[in-house]
């Protein structure tokens, strides 16, 4: 496989690329086309299927420019939805008051205090459950989940809001030592609150 080089006496770029290495950058960008927007798949297209010919410094140099700033972008991009919800989570933080726990219905109700700044999206809630072992397990909420605040079915607990909201695993919840302590996180966060040990079991 031959690597590109400007000749002193030459005024072409000679870009020979093995078939069989093409076929598998094309396959990888395939794998790598949800990430990356159409400019960018546009501008390396162009250089894999430069198999064979020769293309002139000055639009080999236009060609890497105009990659190069299509991978900025996209790194600003990313590291820009990166920091948004970096700062979300800063402001995400509850307390849990209250669990109970009903085997025989493989359910799990938990109170919760809002007590950060940003709102707490009840389908978007995970609880870990540890059991007497230590051995952590996930019971996470469907897309239906609600909290009930003062008697009203709410989708979001805003910041100082006390709600309940029950969850069923018929896979987790199979025993009292199944729930030895809880912990409530949410996803794109991790843990937001403090581990509540259960007392009120019913088997």
């Amino acid at each position: 496989m031959a690597f590109p080089v400007f000749g002193s006496e030459t005024t072409i770029l000679n870009i020979d690329f093995d078939f069989a290495i093409v076929s598998h950058l094309r396959e990888s960008f395939k794998t790598l086309r949800p990430a990356l927007n159409k400019r960018l798949l546009i501008i390396m297209f162009i250089f894999i299927n430069m198999t064979k010919k020769a293309v002139s410094p000055l639009i080999a140099a236009i060609l890497l420019i105009a990659l190069t700033v299509s991978i900025g972008a996209m790194i600003i991009g990313w590291g820009r939805q990166y920091v948004q919800q970096q700062t979300k989570c800063l402001g995400a933080s509850a307390t849990i008051s209250y669990v109970e726990v009903d085997i025989n219905g493989h359910k799990m109700s938990v109170t919760i205090e809002n007590t950060g700044t940003q709102p707490i999206i009840a389908k978007n809630i995970i609880f870990y459950v540890y059991d007497v072992n230590g051995q952590k397990q996930e019971i996470t909420a469907n897309d239906t989940a609600q909290f009930s605040v003062g008697g009203t079915s709410k989708q979001v607990l805003r910041p100082g809001q006390t709600g309940t909201i029950t969850v069923v695993d018929n896979k987790t919840l199979k025993s009292c030592d199944d729930v030895l302590s809880v912990e409530l996180a949410v996803q794109g966060c991790g843990i937001i609150s403090n581990s509540y040990s259960v007392y009120n079991c019913k088997q």
